[in-house]
């Protein structure tokens, strides 16, 4: 906009008259601004202004800020409270943390937990991750994985769970990822789990491979061998398996008995890595490798035995009409549970040298 009165025309009455209210109040404006000694104080009086809205402004936002922070706190505290309650009083607690806070992913997550934990509700635990705003924090993409395995949603959960790992692999170079192809090929055809995991040393780097040792990451590996074996991908579930099975420390059972000597951290190091075994023997026997499938389930009968070990590693044997050592391995799992189906049809089987079972039947 430009001025009302110009600068090389002399100002007279006719000037003035000919003007309306409005530009008239602007003349005068600036008439005052134009002289020298009122200036400064049109300019002290902006600064002023200035100074004062800024004020304003700050104390909106400072109310606005500890508004935020106490329904924070206030939602803070039920999510403490669901976390150390279970059910329904659990759902209760972040029902009112999510009034209090409904931008807070963390309130989805713990209730997405309790509805998997707690009820086994699976879809509608799947249901709550929808709402979700950080769709790529790995602990949702872990959880979504979990309960789509529940769901036998097997397709959608390697999808997920292979958005999570590849999260994680550009942390490794491509030379590293040819040294654990080269690694798995050379454990399919080693005879004992010890030699391949002798060989992991060489290539597996804790400091190169941190991301290996992380526990999402590696249970991303587990749960996805899971759904691959779901859908009929041995050789994918396997390369998984060992993953999961490498990032895992190696233990040894120093005791006999598990009541004897052993702590409960001890214990469930133990269950861990014969779950992980047992996993990728089972894999690698599917995939016809049975010397290797026998080396990862006989370490993992000696860290935790189980029947259903010890069924499966008989099976096994039964594969290889290696009769003695099946009916050797069905009677250690009728020791341990005496009404295990898979123990007592197993030995009956093995005992009169029938063809045996397939090896992945429900029996």
């Amino acid at each position: 906009m430009g001025r009302v009165l110009d600068p090389t025309v002399a100002i007279n009455g006719d000037l003035l008259r000919s003007l309306s209210k409005a530009d008239l109040r602007l003349a005068r404006l600036e008439m005052q601004w134009d002289r020298r000694d009122t200036g400064h104080l049109w300019i002290t009086a902006a600064l002023t202004w200035q100074r004062i809205w800024r004020g304003v402004i700050a104390r909106r936002r400072a109310k606005k800020r500890a508004k935020a922070r106490n329904l924070r706190r206030k939602a803070i505290i039920e999510i403490e409270k669901a976390q150390n309650s279970q059910g329904t009083d659990a759902l209760e607690a972040l029902d009112r943390a999510r009034e209090a806070d409904p931008y807070c992913d963390e309130i989805l997550f713990i209730r997405c937990l309790r509805l998997y934990e707690d009820f086994a509700n699976y879809a509608q635990a799947r249901q709550v991750l929808i709402n979700v705003k950080n769709k790529k924090d790995p602990r949702f993409l872990i959880l979504a994985g979990r309960c789509d395995l529940a769901l036998k949603q097997f397709d959608v959960a390697i999808d997920e769970l292979s958005i999570l790992i590849e999260e994680f692999e550009p942390h490794i170079s491509h030379d590293d990822k040819n040294n654990i192809s080269s690694l798995i090929s050379c454990a399919d055809d080693s005879t004992t789990t010890s030699a391949a995991e002798a060989r992991a040393d060489n290539y597996i780097n804790p400091q190169q491979f941190q991301v290996m040792s992380d526990s999402i990451f590696s249970s991303a590996h587990f749960l996805r061998g899971h759904a691959r074996a779901a859908t009929g991908d041995w050789l994918g579930a396997q390369h998984d398996f060992f993953l999961y099975l490498s990032s895992l420390p190696h233990v040894e059972r120093k005791h006999t008995s598990a009541r004897t000597g052993s702590t409960d951290e001890e214990r469930r190091a133990w269950k861990r890595r014969a779950d992980a075994l047992q996993a990728y023997g089972l894999a690698a026997a599917a995939n016809e490798n049975y010397n290797l499938a026998v080396s990862a389930l006989t370490e993992s009968t000696i860290l935790f035995p189980s029947p259903v070990t010890l069924s499966l590693l008989a099976r096994i044997h039964c594969c290889e009409r290696q009769w003695t050592l099946a009916e050797a391995r069905y009677r250690d799992a009728l020791n341990i549970d005496p009404k295990s189906q898979q123990a007592l049809v197993g030995l009956e089987q093995a005992t009169i040298k029938h063809e045996p079972m397939p090896l992945l039947s429900d029996i």
